[in-house]
């Protein structure tokens, strides 16, 4: 059940304290040999052109059978622990890694329509910086503006922690990004405090892993 203070309601959650605790907790489970092995069989799986073992679910999840939403009923909420295991699910069916979830839950948006989760956004924050991650819509709430509106609570949250630049990286998505006014930028040209996410390390240190994928960039303090 819904309620008033689930709301997303920019500006609530991050604290410089919360902050640096979401980072430690990722560079920890980061520097894990475990994660470390994960990583790099994903990049040698990518680079080999397999496609992994998130195809099946994914096609299988596109595929489900449901009621149609209706925008009208959907309400954009903060994450809560017991929506984890449905986030993982989502990025899945996206071909989206789905990892450090737990790590940066408090900037998550969740989607709930009738009782379901039906999309989800994330967003992590570095100092005056924020990667914007793990966009995901269910197939039957495409193109009624959720994904959208996501990015915008995300943006409002990073702003109102004083955050002045958002990074992401896409692949399928880039021409909804350009749209939103990202553009390009070079891997050197991110500033330092966003380079300790597990995004830009996977990416730096795997060139070429993922095919077609863009480093994006957008100014959000003005």
């Amino acid at each position: 059940m819904v309620t008033q203070r689930d709301e997303f309601i920019p500006g609530t959650v991050w604290t410089p304290e919360l902050i640096r605790q979401s980072i430690d907790r990722m560079l920890a489970a980061l520097s894990s040999p475990e994660m470390q092995q994960a990583m790099d069989a994903a990049a040698h799986d990518a680079g080999a052109g397999e496609s992994g073992s998130i195809s099946e679910p994914a096609r299988a999840l596109q595929q489900r059978t449901a009621s149609p939403v209706d925008p009208t009923r959907c309400v954009f909420r903060r994450a809560r622990q017991s929506d984890v295991p449905r986030i993982a699910e989502m990025m899945i069916a996206e071909d989206l890694p789905p990892l450090f979830i737990d790590e940066w839950l408090p900037g998550f948006v969740v989607v709930e329509h009738d009782d379901e989760v039906i999309g989800c956004g994330g967003g992590e924050i570095y100092d005056d910086c924020c990667v914007i991650r793990s966009i995901a819509v269910d197939a039957r709430a495409r193109k009624l503006g959720i994904a959208r509106t996501i990015t915008d609570l995300l943006i409002a949250d990073a702003r109102a922690a004083e955050v002045t630049d958002a990074y992401l990286f896409t692949v399928d998505a880039y021409p909804f990004w350009l749209r939103l006014g990202f553009a390009d930028v070079p891997l050197e040209e991110w500033k330092l405090p966003p380079r300790q996410g597990w995004q830009y390390g996977y990416v730096s240190t795997h060139p070429g892993a993922v095919e077609g994928i863009h480093s994006m960039w957008k100014r959000i303090d003005d």
